[in-house]
Formats: C-alpha cells, sequence, structure tokens
C-alpha cells in the first residue's frame, strides 16, 4: 500500500502551532527531515493515485481550514507545498497544480473561541482551540450538510448564502421545523429571516416580506447562532 506525506508551507511560528494539533486516528502532523512539516497517515495511504490524494488533501485542508477560522481568531495562511509517495527508500515528488489549490489556516495568538462567540480565557486556551477544531473537522467528516453549511458561511456571505446555510442546518436535523421543536429558535424568527432572504434568492419574489427585514449582519448572526446549536448537538451524539 503507498504511503504518502502532504508538505506544508507557511511562517515557522503558524507550522510550530500545527506541530501542537493532537494525533488522529488517521491523519497527524510532524516533521518529515528536510521536507518540514507534513500531513500523513491512513486517511491518504489507502488510496493509490496521486490524483486522488490530491482531491483528498484537498477537501480535507478545506475542512481544517474551515475549523480553525471558525474556532480561533488572528490566524494566518498555512498552504500545500506538494504531495509526495514514500517509495523504496526515497520520496516520488508530484506537482501540486491546480488539484492541490486549497488554504489551511492556524491561530496566530492561541486566542479560543466558545461557541457563544466569547474569548475563552486561561493557560488552555490554545489547547481548548485545537481540540475544539479538530472535533469539528470530525465532524464535518461525518455530517456533510454541516461541512455545506460552514462552506456557505466562508467568508462574507451575502443574504443568498445565509439561506443555503440556513437550509443545510435544517437538512442536518432532517427537516426545518425541527430547529423550533427543538427549541433553537421562533416560528417568528424563522419567518423575519427567510421573508428576509428570499427577495435576495429570487428577484422576481412576490411573496411576503417582513415589514422591519433583517439586515445582512443580523441574519449572518441569526444564522451562526443556529450552527452553533447543530454542533453542539451534533457532537452530544457522538460522546
Amino acid at each position: 500500500m503507498p504511503e504518502w506525506i502532504i508538505e506544508l508551507s507557511a511562517s515557522d511560528d503558524d507550522l510550530e502551532r500545527l506541530l501542537r494539533l493532537p494525533e488522529r486516528p488517521d491523519w497527524h502532523i510532524e516533521m518529515y527531515g528536510n521536507r518540514g512539516v507534513v500531513i500523513r497517515g491512513g486517511r491518504f495511504d489507502r488510496e493509490a493515485d496521486h490524483r486522488r490524494v490530491s482531491d483528498i488533501a484537498k477537501t480535507f485542508v478545506e475542512k481544517l481550514d474551515r475549523a480553525l477560522r471558525r474556532e480561533t481568531r488572528g490566524f494566518k495562511e498555512v498552504t500545500f507545498k506538494g504531495v509526495n509517495e514514500i517509495k523504496d527508500g526515497g520520496l516520488i515528488a508530484y506537482g501540486t497544480g491546480r488539484a492541490m489549490a486549497g488554504t489551511a489556516r492556524i491561530e496566530a495568538h492561541g486566542v479560543a473561541i466558545g461557541l457563544d462567540g466569547k474569548v475563552i480565557r486561561g493557560p488552555d486556551q490554545s489547547e481548548v482551540a485545537a481540540q475544539r477544531s479538530l472535533r469539528l473537522v470530525e465532524l464535518q467528516d461525518t455530517h456533510a450538510d454541516l461541512a455545506d453549511a460552514l462552506r456557505y458561511l466562508d467568508g462574507n456571505p451575502d443574504m443568498a448564502a445565509l439561506f443555503k446555510a440556513y437550509e443545510a442546518i435544517c437538512a442536518a436535523v432532517s427537516g426545518k421545523d425541527v430547529p423550533i421543536k427543538m427549541k433553537w429558535t421562533t416560528q417568528q424568527k424563522r419567518r423575519r429571516f427567510t421573508g428576509s432572504a428570499q427577495p435576495h434568492r429570487h428577484h422576481d419574489w412576490r411573496g411576503e416580506v417582513p415589514a422591519e427585514p433583517m439586515s445582512r449582519e443580523e441574519a449572518k448572526t441569526y444564522v451562526h447562532d443556529l450552527l452553533n446549536k447543530l454542533i453542539v448537538y451534533l457532537a452530544a451524539q457522538v460522546r
């Protein structure tokens, strides 16, 4: 079975922080000779073709990227440098090309953010941030709707993207009425959000629009609150 290493490129400080992430069952980050900091493990070694490894690595780093950006503040960019196969005591290097486009980021200042959006104080905040980030990577692996919601919320989402994230959150719990039943939101708040977002999704929208539509920032806060509750809910299912 082939053995692969995924090279990373970043500032020395951020690579050092990556090395502190705890080892997982099917991947870990380590120093590998003059190749520097790499990701390796069974997640990649199950594959025989370097193009398939590139695809898996890209998807994985996107998940890691979203998790780290959500759970930490003050991060810098960490990017792929290349894919290598360990073979016959040496390394076979493959060009990154477009298939390997993707970034991962890691905290720069050791600040962990709680689900309530507040900074977690204390000497262990870097460890808390790392553990929460890793948990969120694993939840994305097993819950595609959560991964979709995080993708739609990436960057600076507009109202249409916020609605798509909302739909993914509802799909993760098998229906738009479930968040109301679980008291994550109210029917009134949901109607105000959906009514505010629909005109941004359909230019010819003729449906009901709330008297006081949500601003984009208000809608963003609403969807992120639902996402926080979904993450807590999903994490509780695997304890």
